[in-house]
């Protein structure tokens, strides 16, 4: 191959590297050019843009939907950040944009948090109040201004000065009789370990498994045993209502027998009836007594065909008879 030939392929071919290149670094430089489909413009509004640059990445919860349109700031010294997003990336109006930044040095992205209430769909031109981003530049500086401040330095100085007085003899016996107090405080509780070990034998688990499950039937046979005392708690309060509204009624009817009994004594005391003249009048109740005993000789004179009168001299010779009898007794006693 002729050499003026050889350079003419090799340019060729160096331009051919130049125009892929170039269309690399627009493909993926710029987000105009990635393909989103139909694409809406959204705002959002911060503090400060923490170095966010246009066509710099936007994402939803770290995926892809859009990229930065422009960045400027207002009058009043907040930034306004103009985004074109894909419509369907499903962005809603409750999502909180923020600035964040890949690692210490990688790119400044807007990336949208998705809250627990996002809210309706985003249209084209809403406006989203973002989240300042952090500077881990700026946070790393004011870290190391803290660390070189002169407070810092007394407080480390105060520091070593204190662990040089905890490094005296006293402190050292202090920290070696700890050290031996944990040491024992380790055996002593390796020694319970071991009495643990030994007791929960196989038999033990055994017994234990067995107890658990008498309790697991126990408790499954509760609610039917809670069941049937309450409905005999029920029958029971039933019956017991029922038998002191029967005692109740049964102390009313008593009451009025006692008070009957109560007026019919307090007439009988008042000599009223006939009872009450009866126990009042002493005639009245000799004639009654005379009465019965002429009645009683009647019957026995009908009883055993007597005539009427006999049975009182009968009763006057047995009466005379045993008076005889007492006297003679008292005769011979003497």
């Amino acid at each position: 191959m002729p050499r003026r030939q050889y350079h003419l392929l090799v340019g060729l071919f160096a331009l051919g590297a130049v125009i892929v290149l170039g269309y690399m670094i627009l493909q993926f430089g710029r987000g105009g050019m990635r393909k989103y489909g139909d694409m809406i413009t959204v705002n959002a509004q911060f503090n400060q843009a923490g170095r966010l640059i246009t066509n710099a990445p936007v994402y939803l919860s770290g995926v892809d939907i859009g990229y930065v349109q422009k960045v400027e700031v207002t009058a009043t010294g907040k930034v306004v950040v103009s985004m074109q997003v894909a419509s369907d990336a499903g962005l809603r109006t409750g999502d909180v944009p923020e600035i964040a930044q890949t690692g210490v040095l990688g790119d400044v992205i807007v990336n949208f948090i998705r809250r627990a209430e996002p809210g309706p769909i985003a249209r084209d031109g809403t406006l989203f109040v973002g989240k300042d981003p952090v500077d881990l530049v700026r946070q790393a500086e004011i870290f190391v201004d803290l660390l070189t401040s002169k407070e810092t330095v007394a407080t480390v100085r105060r520091i070593l000065v204190n662990v040089e007085a905890l490094t005296g003899e006293e402190t050292r016996a202090l920290l070696i009789g700890s050290l031996d107090n944990v040491h024992k405080l380790t055996a002593q509780l390796q020694e319970d370990v071991e009495t643990l070990r030994a007791l929960f034998t196989p038999e033990f688990r055994a017994d234990v498994q067995a107890i658990v499950a008498n309790a697991r039937a126990a408790s499954e046979d509760l609610p039917e045993v809670m069941r049937e005392g309450t409905l005999i708690l029920r029958e029971t309060r039933t019956h017991l209502i029922e038998l002191a509204e029967n005692l109740t009624r049964n102390a009313r009817r008593f009451d009025s027998i006692i008070e009957s009994v109560d007026a019919i004594l307090a007439a009988t005391a008042r000599g009223e009836g006939t009872i009450g003249h009866l126990v009042n009048d002493p005639q009245m109740y000799e004639s009654t007594v005379k009465a019965i005993d002429e009645l009683r000789e009647a019957v026995v004179a009908i009883k055993y065909n007597l005539p009427l009168g006999i049975g009182r001299r009968i009763k006057a010779e047995e009466e005379e008879a045993v008076a005889e009898a007492a006297r003679a007794d008292q005769i011979w006693r003497r």
